[in-house]
């Protein structure tokens, strides 16, 4: 057995011992798939505008991160268009972060990093760890996916340099929320009704 098969079966292991893990397994790993990439084109464009910075265009795995929390507000903005906070809930917030923290593992295991994008990953691992810690606590957090965007931001701003990184949450959102006004009026609404049908099929 190779040493990355032992760390895979550790892995396996760990999460096989987690009750959210046990119990909402599947979930966890569908909305990994989901939020691999964003579903409309302003989300898409949201993201591409990133390469702009030269430490993100160097190694996309950080790239991918944005990418997976603009995937996330594209399904929470759909939420709100049909009067639902998918996001609201406190077990819907822990599957979120599990698939969230997996996928940036799953991003990094098979890549090359110097010390610089070793600390800026151990770094959101980290905080995105004390999060999920609160909300099993019982902390009430009034918008989480921007708690989430606010770690992120802040980590990459820590890797970029302050002052220097803008996550544009606002305009993000904003651009997303327009962008679905439209989707909403085409092909009479079924782009729309799929995405929406994704989210919908994971979250509780």
């Amino acid at each position: 057995m190779t040493a990355n098969e032992g760390s895979s079966e550790q892995k396996l292991i760990v999460a096989e011992l987690d009750p959210y893990w046990v119990n909402y397994g599947r979930n966890i790993r569908e909305l990994v798939k989901l939020i691999s990439s964003p579903h409309t084109q302003a989300g898409e464009e949201e993201l591409k505008s990133f390469w702009d910075y030269p430490e993100i265009r160097n190694y996309p795995p950080v790239h991918s991160i944005i990418g997976m929390w603009i995937a996330l507000v594209e399904y929470e903005e759909i939420g709100k268009k049909e009067g639902r906070d998918y996001f609201s809930d406190p077990i819907n917030q822990i599957i979120t972060l599990k698939a969230f923290k997996f996928s940036i593992e799953s991003e990094i295991k098979t890549e090359f990093y110097d010390d610089l994008y070793k600390s800026f990953f151990e770094g959101i691992l980290k905080r995105l760890n004390q999060l999920e810690e609160q909300i099993k606590e019982g902390t009430k957090l009034p918008n989480f996916l921007n708690s989430l965007g606010m770690i992120v931001s802040q980590e990459v701003e820590n890797l970029i340099g302050r002052g220097v990184f803008d996550m544009r949450m606002d305009k993000i959102r904003g651009e997303i929320r327009e962008y679905l006004s439209e989707l909403i009026e085409l092909d009479g609404g079924q782009i729309f009704s799929e995405i929406q049908k994704g989210i919908e099929s994971v979250l509780i």
